[in-house]
């Protein structure tokens, strides 16, 4: 090293001003550190003692330490997992198709596949058919698509959550008694119109079979079983069941016929088998398959 220094040249004077002048132009200039705030204050406590660190803070030379959220959101999709899938049948099923296709899409596919089995028949088809051309969405078509299952899916005020509530009251009113059914339905319409028009739409008696048109009635009564239909028909009036047998096979009306000269079976026996027709009515509309009477309201 003091080989090396005996061949350097003489510094002069100006030189040497020159430097301490760079220096001190420099040092006032400061770092161009580009970086979060968090990222300065991060290389500055590696170089500089935590006491002084801690009195350039105090002396307000350098701003306060940033605090960092440790809490993440869950992502949308994953919290939709825990969506019941009654509830997300009931949106989608009032939702548009492009938008059904995009959600269906974006859902966890075990899910989304017990879904789209429960969907609306024909709803369910051309859902997939626009899945089947579903093209990649921009990223502000995902936040979108994002918000919408926040909203609707996610939150408690969602439309889907308040059509659930009303189906799960209206299978309480299906559950009751002729007479009982009728009296909630008038107090509710009554106390409630807006409430009882929407409710009205989940509700279906055994009694309303003879409003169907023929087409749906014979869809209906072709899937009951005809020992479930003898027993619901037991204590209904004449008119009522030659109705009702008029949409079936000849055989199978005249082996009813036959069953209903017999004695009728228990009260509860009676009422438990329309009940079960009314449910298999709700169900087969609810899959597209029959098409339900509009139900007149109180006034």
């Amino acid at each position: 090293m003091v080989a090396s220094a005996s061949l350097l040249n003489n510094v002069s004077r100006a030189e040497i001003d020159a430097m301490i002048d760079s220096f001190s132009d420099l040092y006032g200039e400061g770092v161009k550190f580009l970086g979060t705030e968090q990222e300065v204050m991060s290389l500055i406590s590696e170089v500089i003692p935590e006491e002084m660190a801690a009195k350039l803070e105090a002396d307000g030379a350098l701003p306060p330490p940033v605090e960092v959220s440790e809490e993440v959101e869950q992502p949308v999709w994953d919290r939709v997992k825990s969506v019941s899938t009654s509830r997300i049948v009931d949106f989608l099923d009032n939702e548009q198709v492009q938008t059904s296709a995009a959600i269906l899409n974006a859902m966890d596919r075990e899910q989304a596949s017990g879904v789209i089995a429960l969907l609306n028949r024909k709803h369910r088809s051309e859902i997939l058919r626009r899945m089947l051309i579903l093209q990649p969405l921009s990223s502000m078509a995902n936040e979108l698509l994002e918000e919408i299952a926040r909203t609707e899916l996610l939150s408690d005020d969602g439309s889907a959550g308040k059509a659930l509530q009303r189906r799960e009251v209206a299978g309480i009113i299906n559950a009751m008694n002729g007479d009982d059914a009728k009296s909630v339905i008038e107090e509710l319409s009554s106390s409630e119109p807006e409430e009882a028009v929407e409710l009205s739409k989940f509700l279906f008696s055994f009694a309303d079979i003879e409003k169907l048109d023929e087409d749906n009635r014979s869809v209906l009564l072709g899937t009951v079983d005809p020992e479930k239909l003898t027993n619901a028909l037991h204590g209904s009036s004449e008119e009522f069941q030659q109705l009702l047998l008029s949409s079936l096979s000849a055989r199978t009306r005249r082996m009813i016929e036959s069953e209903l000269q017999a004695a009728a079976p228990k009260a509860d026996a009676v009422a438990a088998a329309q009940r079960d027709i009314a449910k298999t009515a709700l169900s087969l509309a609810a899959d597209g398959t029959i098409s339900l009477p509009v139900r007149e309201q109180v006034a």
